[in-house]
């Protein structure tokens, strides 16, 4: 850590040389975001003996002056929160952010792997010390990786459900199997969800490969808590009806900030709102709804949302560099993806659509999905 803040202090001295400039204010969030992971007492110490004090209380001062929460002061924004996660492998953002550095970081994109969550942080370092950025709430991102999860009730893609062995597997009104999609994790998040949730683990069933929209009891979703003596086996899953991605959930803590995307517009970022709002597969209140938000009611709390995935470019998940070579298709260069949008690597909603639950009266849990 010392060597990283020995850079960052350097760059900041060749920074207070530069007249004021868009250059100039990169250079400083550039410093900024690499001293994130320092307390800021040892931050403001390091910085007095190098004489750079006067920068660091602006930062400080800032901060106080937008009320925002404690952990934030004098901080960046992608900070852990009062808990660190105790249960899922977390994201070494500070490790990813010095890869990507020289990453275009100007447009808002969708969150599929570790490049795109770098993109949108850096971009809001580079305006974060200038702009209030208004409401800042609390998510639990998710990118994904290869390796399988280090407990069976984590959050992850296809698999093995966490559930009782004893419990009948849901089927539609035929009689037909519901194929397992995904599982969400709360244990390490319940600090940011303000409602009581049924149980520790969400499980989310398919009728088939298009029903991410929620009608029609095409979506199932049931919930059990961490303990169970008797948990499914693999043999004891019927299989499924189309190709589900089996990958495991790697969590990042920061904010969104919902009410800060004229900023980033004025700033000449594009798709703006996906830089104030992550859209992603997340746990926490707030998200970017593709088509609005589709609650009736204010009684319905928004809990998690699950997000089309479709890799590609360098590093799709935080433990593999690119997608595979197809097996099944000589013809192609790369993972392919099937006809319905599923595939080893890939799970379409739609038209890259995103599945929102919403906590309501009574303990229901309710799905909605949109797409572009």
């Amino acid at each position: 850590m010392a060597w990283r803040m020995e850079r960052a202090i350097d760059l900041l001295k060749t920074c207070r040389e530069m007249p004021p400039s868009r250059k100039r204010t990169k250079c400083v969030a550039s410093a900024f975001t690499r001293l994130k992971e320092l307390s800021e007492k040892t931050v403001l110490l390091q910085a007095r003996e190098r004489d750079d004090a006067k920068w660091y209380a602006r930062v400080s001062h800032a901060a106080k002056q937008r009320q925002l929460p404690s952990e934030l002061q004098g901080k960046a924004y992608a900070v852990p929160r009062e808990k660190a996660p105790a249960h899922h492998d977390v994201f070494d953002f500070p490790y990813w952010s010095d890869l990507t550095r020289d990453a275009d970081s100007n447009e808002g994109c969708i969150i599929n792997g570790p490049m795109d969550i770098c993109s949108a942080e850096q971009a809001r370092g580079l305006h974060f010390c200038n702009y209030d950025f208004g409401r800042c709430v609390p998510v639990d991102v998710f990118v994904w990786q290869t390796a399988p999860p280090s407990m069976p009730f984590l959050t992850k893609l296809g698999g093995t459900p966490y559930r009782p062995e004893s419990v009948p597997w849901p089927t539609d009104k035929q009689g037909r199997p519901f194929t397992f999609v995904a599982q969400i994790c709360f244990l390490d998040s319940m600090s940011i969800i303000p409602v009581t949730l049924p149980g520790d683990v969400m499980l989310v069933f398919f009728r088939s490969s298009d029903s991410f929209s929620g009608w029609n009891d095409e979506v199932y979703v049931e919930w059990w808590k961490i303990g169970l003596d008797e948990p499914m086996r693999p043999e004891d899953c019927p299989m499924p009806s189309f190709t589900v991605p089996e990958l495991t959930g790697v969590l990042h803590r920061t904010y969104d900030f919902p009410d800060a995307g004229d900023i980033f517009e004025s700033e000449g970022h594009d798709a703006a709102d996906l830089i104030a709002t992550t859209q992603a597969t997340k746990i926490g209140t707030e998200t970017f709804f593709i088509q609005g938000d589709p609650r009736t009611s204010d009684e319905e709390t928004l809990i998690c949302a699950l997000r089309s995935l479709a890799p590609s470019g360098p590093w799709p998940f935080v433990d593999l560099p690119e997608l595979p070579e197809s097996r099944d298709s000589p013809q192609q260069t790369k993972h392919t993806i099937e006809a319905d949008g599923w595939s080893r690597y890939s799970m379409l909603f739609g038209d890259c659509g995103c599945m929102y639950f919403f906590q309501g009266i009574g303990g229901i849990t309710k799905a909605s999905g949109d797409c572009y």
